[in-house]
């Protein structure tokens, strides 16, 4: 299933859906589609065994990722922990192993990640990007509902060629702003009792940080 089979998607960072229910990676494709107002991403889907009977299946995924990749890339999205699995295996089932040097395997909530990354992939993000700003879509429900129960001594972390002060913080403390980068996303808090900005980072699963 592709989202929009053109030259112009082709040319883009492709993404892939990977879901035990075939009719929840269409509605996830279909609700990002609603965001591209016409532009053009390629999305491909291997979800369910069939139209009814939940599912993975490696081959389906390694097809799906064939479909989808191009020169910038594949960026893929997965709803459990079993999908996981089967995209790994996927990824070794591969004959060219130039297509899974392109691939970059999410770990972005399957709804949420995919419509970010789908808006993300149709502006020409790269798959770096892309893979970032799908990471970061749950940015906004954290915000909102939740906030680290502890603060802890400040530490340093190396992030690529940047040195990153990290801080935890008490659950009483205000979250005044978010962002989300190739590296990993970045908290700041503001003191409960009114003191300075502390920041928390999470560093990316696939930029581990050296520590200082």
């Amino acid at each position: 299933m592709t989202q929009s089979p053109s030259a112009d998607a082709q040319a883009r960072v492709g993404l892939v859906v990977v879901s035990h229910s075939r009719a929840l990676a269409r509605a996830s494709v279909a609700l990002a589609g609603e965001m591209l107002h016409g532009r053009a991403v390629t999305i491909e889907v291997a979800a369910g065994l069939d139209g009814t009977t939940f599912g993975t299946d490696a081959v389906s995924i390694m097809e799906a990722i064939e479909r989808a990749d191009g020169p910038d890339g594949v960026v893929v999205l997965m709803d459990l922990g079993s999908a996981l699995l089967s995209t790994e295996l996927a990824l070794d089932l591969l004959p060219d192993p130039a297509v899974r040097d392109r691939v970059t395997l999410s770990p972005a909530p399957l709804v949420e990640g995919l419509v970010v990354g789908a808006v993300a992939a149709a502006g020409g993000a790269t798959r770096a990007e892309v893979a970032a700003e799908a990471r970061g879509a749950l940015l906004g429900k954290v915000a909102h509902l939740s906030v680290p129960d502890h603060r802890g001594e400040p530490g340093a972390v190396q992030v690529g060629q940047d040195e990153v002060v990290v801080f935890l913080v008490h659950k009483g403390d205000r979250l005044v702003a978010a962002g989300c980068g190739v590296y990993g996303v970045a908290f700041i808090f503001q003191n409960g009792g009114g003191g300075d900005a502390q920041a928390l980072f999470v560093v990316d699963y696939e930029q581990p940080p050296i520590e200082q």
